[in-house]
């Protein structure tokens, strides 16, 4: 059977898909495809198919699906004349279905039967009548209605065409609506009189409706010339708010063959947002080619064009459509000749790309020659997923009608399942006529002519299910030496298998004995070719899956031919022999046996017979050096499992070696030594062939990576070929250098290398004062520049260290050259006076070898500088002189010798030098006034002797400071309360009290009275505060010969208020005064002169006038 027609489409066909743009009215180009091709020949039974047609088809054939006859749907009062299934409609999921019964005309009578649609109902795997939808008119208007019928995917809306009896009826849309289980007629549109127009042309798509009901879609085409004034429209009617259906959009064609035939067919997504058109109506004898147009609903406009048509070798593409659930899936009828006028009917299968454009994915043709294969297809649909199709059709017998049911499987159709009526059909009967497919169910129109059959039905298939199908089996191209295994898989539990084998490209089928397993294998002998191979699994309910048909490809076998050469290199003049093996491809197969081999090779042909796959040539000794590629036939002769082959090798023939004597000029260089290279080179002894020439070539010299230089070669009067490279190595230690001959046309390049060891170059060192003069001073430092200068007077920046023969103790360091082989150093001068070797070592690098340079370097005593200072005389502790002495040339200065100490020109006194470098000396036998003072640092072993400046030093008398402390004796204090005040006299910072002087007491600025101190240097006041308050006490010292004066800190002297007594009085302090002898008396015990006392009784009696304070007598 053949499941789909060959697709190889020549690329003379003009066939265009193209998007439309509305608003602009352009096209753009999005797909190109070709016209069909078909095998004529009749692939009948017991007859293999040509493998050239089976290759070019669009994809292989699948198992067909089995499917069962479930239930046959009839009116619950059937009459004749109902023409019940005239048209059907079914819900995504196949549990509801609607089937019209327009009626027709009695012939008897000359009336209109009343049509109706049925709507049936799954329930449990049982089938019941719904409901029977008519309009509400009355029962002397006779309507015709059922005649074109949809129901919404979800089962809850019909609409359906139909007008009412009469002479130039209305055109009406009749929508029924169910609500809580029950329908009601909800809507009827009327149409213009241009739509009843073509009500004498059937569409079986002719409206379609949304999953929702939502949105309706009418299609009307015009049809013959006689309509032609009434273009094809699709109107498009979107239900409201308020749940009434109304005219949203009334689309033209945009094509230019279609205008008549545009509506044709219709088709609605599931979302009402993608809209299929079909323009393919058959207009007698004008040629309409036809279209489908697809159409997107954007924010309520129907936009984004995309026609999808043929030009050449198709027409009337369109009568019938189909569109899926998800809009992506379009099925479309179609008419197609090839140049002979053969035509057929052809079931056209689109997908929608990624980038809009359509993709044509099948092309599916009655399965079976026939005289009515122009009339497959007259019926079709495709299931909401967009996976099955089912189109009418004759059977093989080419007598009875069926349905074709095609189901697309791993991007291919599989064998359509055929449906046919049930029982013993007459020719006369109709079946197929009509019918709508879910995803698992197929319900086909059956009108039996033998009326006593029953009346009109609709019959329910239903998909078989079977184990679930998971792994396909694959096609498969071998040769007669190579098995071939196919697998497959299916899932579920008591699963068994079976393979079967096709050797007529699938008319019949038979199961290969013990092949019972997910796999088999096939030997595959050239018998087999072009068989197909499939798995049929069944599960324990019998439910049966079959697996896509496995081509098995049976090739001749092409053998393997290697060549090998030996030897291979070879050299020059020396003989070759080539051995060729014919092998097959599979190890362990059978060698060809017979057959000849021919061999080509430089400017020579050999042959050879192969003797159990193997045949050997001696081929003539090659003179020319090179790589040469060998090539070996095979003929395939007397082995019919076997095609002609060839294999190919690769000889390489040397270059010719000539003898070497290389020598070096120097053979123990050291680092940059300048030398040469001498090569002399030869014709080899052992080639015999007289006309080799002389070497000829470059000769060149490497360091490494390092390029040293080169020279071409000479030929000499002997025939020798000579060159000389001069270099020189800048390295030292182990050296390898290469030198390379570059060859020529016939001898081969070659390198060689020489080991050398060379030494470090020789290398000059000097080290000067940078001053000129090789004398510094003790503790200035020697400033000395270092230089090393390596071969070629180049600089070498190495190491040096310096060091004093004469002066173990001492190192003078270890310093790194810069880069220019220099550098200035500083040696210590901190030793003996004297002169000193100075040895330096220069430790090398490595190009530079190492070397010594001694030289003396002299050391003077440092000169040095003395500072005397002075300082502050006391009479009790004298004066203390400082010496300070310094290097005048460096900061070393001395820390040892004798410093002198002069004064007015009379040596008093001298002290040592410290760490500090400073000699000090005390004295206190100078007598008073101002003298000169002069040190001089007597000459140690590395300083110089030197003399300050003279100073001059006033011996003066001082006065010490003294400190002044006040204290009460109560604080608080109540009014009346004699208080004592002590003010005590020290020496600041440790230095002796006074022991005489007065005291002066103030009661915050005024002065009270004055008190002489005592030998501690104490002086006391008695005396009373007679108000409550806070009094500010000061006392100050008021100085004496040789102590200066002194004030205390503030005291805050608080007086508080008594507590009142029981009986109010007012007390009036009475001031007592005491005269301020007879407290110092009292407290201090000490005498004051006949003046003192009189001071101080008078600065009392003062006092007591201006103020509360009373000073109080003892």
């Amino acid at each position: 059977m053949r499941a789909v027609r060959d697709a190889a489409i020549p690329p003379s066909c003009e066939h265009l898909m193209s998007k439309f743009d509305i608003a602009s009215g352009s096209t753009s180009p999005a797909f190109v495809a070709r016209p069909i091709r078909r095998e004529r020949g009749r692939l009948g039974k017991g007859r293999r198919p040509r493998l050239e047609g089976l290759e070019r088809r669009l994809a292989l054939a699948y198992g067909g699906t089995d499917f069962d006859l479930q239930a046959e749907l009839k009116l619950a009062s059937p009459a004749y004349y109902d023409a019940f299934g005239w048209s059907i409609s079914a819900t995504a999921d196949g549990d509801a279905v609607a089937v019209g019964a327009p009626g027709a005309l009695d012939p008897a009578l000359g009336t209109w039967h009343q049509g109706s649609v049925t709507v049936f109902r799954r329930e449990e795997g049982a089938w019941s009548q719904d409901a029977v939808l008519k309009p509400p008119l009355s029962d002397q208007d006779a309507f015709i209605i059922g005649r074109e019928v949809a129901i919404s995917g979800d089962g809850d809306v019909v609409v359906s065409t139909g007008w009412e009896g009469g002479e130039d009826p209305p055109f009406r849309l009749y929508v029924f609506e169910r609500e809580a289980g029950s329908w009601s007629f909800r809507q009827s549109i009327e149409l213009p009189p241009s739509v009843g127009a073509t009500r004498g042309w059937p569409s079986t798509n002719r409206i379609s409706i949304s999953g929702d009901g939502g949105v309706i879609a009418l299609g009307t085409a015009s049809g013959p010339a006689e309509y032609a004034e009434a273009p094809g429209s699709v109107r498009l009617f979107s239900r409201g708010a308020t749940g009434e259906w109304a005219l949203s959009a009334e689309l033209t064609s945009p094509g230019p063959w279609s205008d008549e035939t545009f509506g044709a067919s219709v088709g609605l997504s599931a979302d009402g947002a993608t809209l299929a058109v079909g323009a393919g109506l058959d207009v007698g004898d004008d040629y309409n080619p036809g279209a489908v147009y697809v159409y997107h609903a954007v924010e309520g406009q129907w936009l984004g064009l995309t026609t999808i048509g043929f030009i050449d070798y198709v027409w009337a593409l369109g009568e019938r459509l189909s569109i899926s659930d998800d809009g992506r899936t379009i099925l479309a009828s179609g008419r197609s000749w090839d140049g002979g006028g053969w035509q057929q009917g052809t079931a056209y299968v689109f997908e929608e790309m990624e980038n809009g454009g359509w993709n044509w994915v099948g092309a599916l043709v009655a399965p079976y020659d026939s005289q009515y294969e122009s009339q497959f297809g007259l019926f079709m649909d495709l299931s909401p997923d967009g996976k099955t199709v089912v189109a009418s059709g004759w059977d093989e017998s080419g007598s009875h009608q069926a349905a074709f049911v095609y189901t697309r499987v791993d991007g291919g159709w599989s064998s359509p399942a055929v449906l046919a009526a049930p029982g013993d059909p007459t020719p006369d009967d109709s079946f197929a006529a009509s019918f709508a497919v879910a995803d698992d169910d197929v319900f086909v129109q059956s009108d039996p002519a033998a009326l006593a059959r029953g009346a009109d039905s609709v019959f329910v298939y239903r998909r078989v299910a079977g184990p679930e199908i998971l792994v396909q089996p694959s096609d498969a191209t071998t040769t007669p030496e190579t098995p071939v295994t196919f697998l497959a898989a299916a899932g579920g539990a008591g699963v068994s298998v079976r393979w079967q084998v096709s050797a007529d490209n699938g008319s019949q089928w038979e199961d290969v004995p013990g092949a019972i397993h997910d796999w088999y294998t096939v030997a595959s002998p050239p018998a087999v070719n072009g068989n197909l191979y499939r798995a049929v699994y069944t599960d324990a309910q019998g439910g049966e899956s079959v697996t896509r048909a496995a081509r098995l490809v049976v090739a001749e076998a092409t053998p393997v031919v290697t060549v090998d050469v030996a030897p291979n290199p070879t050299a020059l003049d020396d003989p070759i022999t080539f051995t060729v093996r014919v092998s097959p491809q599979v190890p362990g197969g059978a060698s060809p046996s017979g057959g000849r081999i021919t061999l080509f090779f430089l400017n020579s042909i050999y042959y050879a017979d192969v003797v159990d796959g193997v045949a050997v040539i001696a081929a003539y000794p090659a003179y020319y050096p090179g790589t040469f590629a060998v090539r070996a036939g095979y003929d395939g002769a007397n082995d019919p499992r076997y095609l002609d082959a060839a294999g190919s090798a690769v000889l390489v023939v040397e270059h010719a070696r000539p003898e070497v004597d290389a020598a070096l000029a120097v053979p123990d260089p050291y680092y940059g030594q300048p030398n040469r290279l001498d090569v002399r080179l030869e014709k080899p002894g052992d080639v015999e062939w007289p006309y080799l020439p002389s070497p000829s070539g470059l000769i060149s010299l490497w360091d490494g990576a390092e390029y040293l230089g080169s020279a071409p070669l000479a030929i000499g009067a002997d025939g020798a070929a000579t060159a000389s490279v001069p270099f020189a190595i800048r390295a030292t230690g182990l050296q390898w250098i290469r030198w390379t001959y570059s060859g020529d046309e016939w001898y081969a390049a070659s390198s060689t290398s020489i080991a050398l060891d060379l030494d470090r170059a020789p290398t000059t060192l000097i080290a000067a004062p940078i001053s000129g003069s090789p004398i510094s001073y003790y503790g200035q430092g020697a400033y000395y520049r270092i230089q090393a200068t390596g071969p070629g007077g180049a600089p070498a920046a190495g190491t040096v260290r310096i060091t004093f023969p004469d002066d173990a103790a001492y190192n003078g360091g270890t310093y790194t050259l810069g880069r220019d082989g220099t550098l200035d150093v500083v040696l210590s001068t901190e030793r003996r006076p004297g002169a000193h070797r100075v040895t330096f070592d220069f430790d090398g690098t490595t190009a530079a070898g190492i070397a010594t340079y001694t030289t003396v370097m002299g050391i003077y005593k440092a000169p040095t500088t003395v500072e005397v200072a002075a300082g502050v005389w006391t009479q009790e502790l004298g004066v203390t002189f400082t010496a300070t002495v310094a290097n005048a040339e460096s900061w070393i200065a001395p820390t040892s010798g004798v410093v002198q100490f002069y004064v007015d020109n009379a040596l008093m006194g001298e002290a040592i030098v410290g760490h500090d470098h400073v000699a000090r000396w005390t004295t206190k036998a100078l007598p008073l006034g101002v003298r000169t003072v002069v040190a001089v640092y007597r000459e140690s072993a590395n300083f110089q002797a030197s003399q300050s400046a003279p100073i001059q030093v006033p011996i003066v008398p001082r006065r010490i400071e003294t400190t002044t402390t006040l204290t009460s004796s109560a604080n608080p204090a109540a009014p009346g309360e004699r208080l004592t005040y002590f003010a005590d006299v020290a020496g600041a910072n440790g230095e002796p009290r006074p022991t005489a002087g007065l005291v002066r007491f103030y009661v915050g600025l005024r002065p009270i009275v004055e008190v002489p101190i005592d030998a501690s240097g104490r002086a006391g006041l008695f005396a009373r505060f007679d108000a409550a308050g806070s009094y500010t006490m000061t006392a100050v010292y008021l100085g004496m010969p040789g102590f200066q004066t002194s004030q205390s800190a503030h005291l805050n002297q608080v007086v508080a208020a008594p507590v009142p007594a029981r009986v109010a009085t007012t007390a009036t302090a009475t001031p007592s005064t005491v005269s301020a002898a007879a407290a110092a008396a009292e407290e201090a015990r000490v005498a004051l002169t006949p003046a003192q006392a009189r001071r101080a009784a008078f600065a009392a009696r003062l006092a007591a006038r201006r103020s509360s304070f009373r000073p109080m007598r003892g």
